[in-house]
This record gives C-alpha cells, sequence and structure tokens, in this order.
C-alpha cells in the first residue's frame, strides 16, 4: 500500500495528482472567462427558443387551464417558475431595458414581431422578488453570493422575463441558471477523474526504476554494514544518474575496503613484531638471579604477551571469512549455558517451536561467551533470559555485580579500556572482550546495549535479526 505522506513515491503521485487537478481548473477557468460571452448567449438562446413555445402554447390554451400547465411546467428545484397575472413582474421604470434588448429582441423575433413593450426582461436580483423566490435565508444569502461571482464572471444568474399574451395576461418566467453547474457537471468530474488516472498511472510507472535503484542501494548500504568484505558491488545500471551514484558507491565500498584491510595488516604485524622482542626479553630475564623483581618483570612480560594474543585475536575475529548457516538459536545458547557451567537460560517464546538465526557459530559463540564471563567475572554470576519479538530475538544476561555507571556505558566496548585501573590478568585481562563481543553482534546486524538491571547489577541486551 502506497504511503502518501511518507514514502517518496506516495508524495510524488500525490503532488502530480494534485498539480493536475489545480492546472485543469485553471484552465478550465480561463477558459469560461475567455468564452463567458458566448456561453451566456447560448443559453439565452435555449431560453428564448423554450419561452417563444410556451407562448404560442398559451396563446391557444383557453384561459381556465393556463393556470394549471403553468404550475405544472414550474419546476423550483431547477430554478424555473411560471406563473400568469394581470402584471408585469418586470417594472420597465425599474430594470433597465438596454441591458436586456438581446434577450428581448431574440424572444419577439422567435414571436414573429418586434422589440415593444409586450416583452420586458430583468437581470437584476431584487430582494423582495428572492423572497418570493425561496424562504430560506441561509438560501437567500447563498444566492446573493452566488449572483455577485456570476457577475464577476459576466455570467447572469437570474433572468426574469414578462410577455403579454394577446389577451393581455402577462406571463411571467423566472430562470435561474447558477454558473457553478457549469463547473461541476458529470462530464467535468468525469474529466477530471480519466485525467488523473492517466497521469497518476504514467507517474507511477516512470518513477518505478528511479526508486528500485534506490532500494538497491539501501540493500546494498545494509550489506556493506554487515559484512563489508562479501557485500556484492551494486549494479551499475539503469538511468545515467543512478549510474553515477551506482559507480560512485562502488568507489566508495572498495577504498573502505581498502583501509580496513591496511588497518589489519598494519596492525596484526604490529603485534606478529611484538613476540620476537617479547621471547628475547623473556629469555634475558630467565638468566637473572631469584629476586622479587625477577618475578615483576616476568609478570609485564606475561602480560604484553596476553594483550599481543588478545590483538590478534580480536583481529582475527573482525576479518575471518566464517560460513553463515541459519542455527537453532536455542540449542546454541543451552549447550553454551552447559559449557561455562551456568545456569540454563530462561526462554519466553510465545509459543514459537523453534527460533533460528543466520550467523557464523563460531564468532557468535565467543561474542555470547565474552558476555557471560564477564558478568561471573565482575558480577559474580551469569541470568540469561531469552525473548521475542516479530522479526528480532533479544538475549539479556544478567549479572548482580556493582554495575557499570551510565556515563562509561559506551566506552566500555572500547578495546582495551577498562574500569579496573589495573591491566593485571588477575583483576579482568585487556579490555577487549565486550569489543570483540560488540564487533561480532553488530556484523551480524544486531546491537548491544547496557542497563540497570532491576534489584541491582548490570543487564547487557543483545539484539539479534531471526529468520
Amino acid at each position: 500500500m502506497i504511503r502518501l505522506t511518507t514514502s517518496l513515491r506516495g508524495r510524488t503521485l500525490l503532488r502530480v495528482a494534485v498539480g493536475t487537478l489545480v492546472s485543469h481548473l485553471l484552465g478550465l477557468v480561463i477558459y469560461l472567462a475567455a468564452n463567458a460571452s458566448s456561453i451566456s448567449q447560448t443559453r439565452e438562446q435555449n431560453v428564448v427558443d423554450q419561452l417563444a413555445t410556451l407562448t404560442k402554447v398559451f396563446e391557444r390554451l383557453p384561459q381556465d387551464r393556463r393556470e394549471e400547465i403553468a404550475n405544472d411546467l414550474t419546476i423550483e428545484r431547477k430554478g424555473f417558475r411560471l406563473h400568469l397575472s394581470d402584471k408585469s413582474d418586470v417594472d420597465p421604470m425599474l430594470a433597465p431595458q438596454t441591458d436586456t434588448t438581446a434577450v428581448r429582441r431574440m424572444l419577439s423575433l422567435a414571436l414573429g414581431g418586434e422589440i415593444d413593450e409586450q416583452v420586458l426582461a430583468d437581470y437584476r436580483l431584487l430582494p423582495a422578488e428572492q423572497r418570493d423566490f425561496t424562504s430560506d435565508v441561509d438560501e437567500l444569502n447563498r444566492a446573493i453570493f452566488v449572483n455577485r461571482v456570476a457577475q464577476w464572471f459576466r455570467f447572469r444568474e437570474t433572468l426574469t422575463i414578462a410577455v403579454q399574451l394577446s389577451d393581455g395576461v402577462w406571463m411571467n418566467a423566472r430562470i435561474r441558471a447558477p454558473p457553478f453547474p457549469l463547473f461541476f457537471s458529470t462530464g467535468l468530474l468525469l474529466s477530471l477523474s480519466l485525467t488523473v488516472i492517466v497521469v497518476f498511472s504514467i507517474t507511477a510507472r516512470a518513477i518505478n526504476r528511479p526508486l528500485a535503484g534506490l532500494a538497491r542501494f539501501g540493500e546494498a548500504a545494509e550489506a556493506l554494514g554487515l559484512d563489508i568484505e562479501n557485500a556484492p558491488p551494486l549494479d551499475e545500471s539503469g538511468p545515467l544518474e543512478i549510474r553515477q551514484v551506482a559507480r560512485a558507491f562502488n568507489g566508495m565500498r572498495d577504498r573502505v575496503q581498502s583501509l580496513i584491510d591496511d588497518r589489519t595488516r598494519m596492525l596484526a604485524a604490529m603485534s606478529h613484531d611484538f613476540r620476537t622482542p617479547l621471547t628475547r626479553l623473556r629469555l634475558r630475564v630467565e638468566f637473572f638471579p631469584d629476586s622479587p623483581e625477577r618475578s615483576k618483570m616476568l609478570r609485564d612480560i606475561a602480560d604484553m604477551e596476553e594483550m599481543v594474543s588478545v590483538t590478534l585475536r580480536f583481529i582475527n575475529d573482525g576479518v575471518a571469512d566464517e560460513h553463515r548457516e541459519a542455527i537453532d538459536f536455542v540449542s546454541l545458547l543451552s549447550d553454551l549455558s552447559i559449557d561455562l557451567e551456568t545456569e540454563l537460560p530462561e526462554f519466553e517464546l510465545q509459543g514459537v517451536r523453534s527460533v533460528r538465526v543466520t550467523c557464523a557459530p563460531v564468532s557468535i559463540r565467543r561474542a555470547f561467551t565474552n558476555l557471560i564471563n564477564n558478568a561471573k567475572q565482575y558480577g559474580h554470576s551469569a541470568e540469561i533470559a531469552v525473548s521475542l519479538a516479530p522479526s528480532e530475538v533479544f538475549v539479556d544476561i544478567r549479572d548482580h555485580g556493582p554495575g557499570v555507571p551510565e556515563s562509561e556505558r559506551e566506552n566500555v566496548f572500547q578495546p582495551f579500556y577498562r574500569l579496573e585501573p589495573s591491566r593485571s590478568r588477575e583483576s579482568g585481562g585487556s579490555g577487549l572482550g565486550l569489543a570483540i563481543a560488540r564487533s561480532v553482534i553488530r556484523a551480524h546486524g544486531g546491537d548491544i546495549t547496557l542497563h540497570d538491571a532491576p534489584g541491582g547489577g548490570l543487564l547487557a541486551r543483545v539484539q539479534l535479526p531471526r529468520v
């Protein structure tokens, strides 16, 4: 379903439709304003022909039938009223007959005579006459407003014509023809609807291909963020602008990949090269006589070797080309809990029998191993709870330790950052466990956040997309 206010396709189609309607209506208004005189003359001619026919009919009718026929012909809702009277509804002293010369001439010619006092007409809308025509005050105000608009467009709304029959009786006819039906006729609505449908369809088809290109960009960017090494290049096809953007995107992808490869190779080389001098230092210290200073030096060398080993593992975890597959996530966490000697996870699966996650199994196990070990080391326990969302799985790992201050919760994910000032292995390692865990989880399209656990302690929440 097209979202008219939020999607690019919906907004484009909505604006095109509104623009088409506005241009169509403006063109109609300009046409009517330019041809108002011709339209008025055509309407007057139709009125004259009808009244000429009615006059001839009433001349032949007996007087006792005339009133009945006049009432039958009166249709108030269509703006036509006909009645017979001993006097004319048009006062030639108040109504300027020069304004109705054309109507009077056409009617006189249709009756076979000349313009004289037997044919009177008036275009003015007199208050007294209007009250006779309708008793509704709101309708009166509306009619006066419409009449003013009609005069601005040079359309005459109400036409009163009085024709004196041969026996002296006046046949008074009042015709209302508002200009608005010209704007809102069935033909106009049909024309507008067809125009909007055609333009809507053509525009929708025209923008489908560019929008498909944008969708490809989104998918390519998502794949690049999840697995930059295996993300395929963007297809450089389509219109010229789409090809240019795709070419720029692929160039950016290649440059980012090159920068990451260079950085990784440099760090790996540095970490590897550190082993040689560390080994020489250890050999030299081994020849020192036993003393407290010798023991401290050996511990420092061991810590440095551990840091180098952890750094190499961190680099390898980031670049390892591990095959991804859909695995049973419940079994993975259960087996991991048994291996790490923690309580089995608490699952809230909402009736779902199988929870499958597409991942690199070894990397995911390492990430959760780091999180669980971190909870056991600093919080003295690890409680695991698993819950589901429509397209995601959440894993909460809780401990009962002192927690992490809110201002430090992002810092602890930085490599080599530790809240414990010491970097000795006895107090907690080198500070890469959480960095490795977040790197792996984010590479799978998820994330890790830290929160205060109810009742104290720290809660690490892992979110992963599920199949």
